[in-house]
């Protein structure tokens, strides 16, 4: 399972007890670590983005980069001046790598903690009649 996970309202099931999820999450977000190995993380990846993940975040904290993978095949690499966004899975949410990377130095080098208590914005209001 991806090290922080988001999945849109609506999408999961209500039986499910809390903490696990047995569904694709819309958006999966996978911090290196230095003992990753990269063919690895890269068939993670693959397999989030096969199995339905939209979005992945693949964020390297000792290069302070990141990578944002679409289930379109496409790829764009960031650097610490870049925002990740949510795009069309998580309408206005960017977050700035230097933001993230700052707060690393407490973290002693995982940023998965941190990203997990970040906020996340408030879901825009539904249109009257909209589920």
């Amino acid at each position: 399972s991806p090290d922080v996970s988001f999945v849109r309202r609506g999408r999961d099931d209500p039986g499910t007890k809390p903490g696990s999820v047995p569904l694709a999450p819309d958006l999966a977000v996978e911090t290196l670590s230095p003992s990753d190995r990269a063919g690895r993380v890269q068939r993670k990846v693959e397999e989030y983005l096969a199995h339905g993940t939209e979005l992945v975040w693949l964020v390297d904290p000792r290069r302070r980069t990141a990578s944002v993978y679409r289930r379109d095949g496409s790829v764009r690499w960031l650097h610490e001046g870049d925002s990740l966004e949510g795009a069309d899975v998580v309408p206005g949410f960017a977050v700035p790598l230097a933001f993230i990377f700052a707060g690393l130095a407490p973290l002693r080098g995982s940023a998965a903690g941190y990203l997990a208590r970040m906020p996340l914005p408030s879901p825009a209001p539904r249109a009257e009649g909209e589920t």
